[in-house]
């Protein structure tokens, strides 16, 4: 599942797990790829918690579901990230930001994989 999204078209966590459900159902493996979670450019905490609870959610689909064992993210570092090339404008869809820091995405994958612990 290509999971390219943003702030507000990212599908909800319950229709993910049905749709993961269903091909569990037909014997077939699901992979999170190509995550990233477009914020658009102007950046705000507001955005970036947002962005921090879309991660989480799918992490937490994935790491629920039968068939789902990999999630991947499409970029490390907002400085080397596809989407300004594509969208003609600074964005912040990935886990690090131009200085390489960490955003609260990062912190909340890291709270989903400790609560399965």
């Amino acid at each position: 599942m290509q999971m390219h999204v943003d702030l507000y078209t990212a599908p909800p966590p319950g229709e993910v797990a049905a749709n993961m459900a269903r091909l569990v159902e037909l014997g077939l493996e699901v992979h999170i790829t190509e995550m990233d979670v477009r914020v658009g450019s102007e950046i705000t905490p507001e955005k970036m918690h947002r962005q921090a609870v879309i991660y989480q959610d799918m992490l937490k689909v994935c790491l629920e579901a039968k068939n789902c064992d990999t999630m991947v993210v499409w970029g490390a570092t907002d400085k080397y990230s596809w989407l300004p090339e594509r969208t003609s404008m600074q964005d912040a869809g990935v886990l690090f930001d131009i200085d390489y820091q960490p955003k609260p995405a990062v912190d909340a994958l890291l709270e989903r994989f400790e609560s399965t612990e």
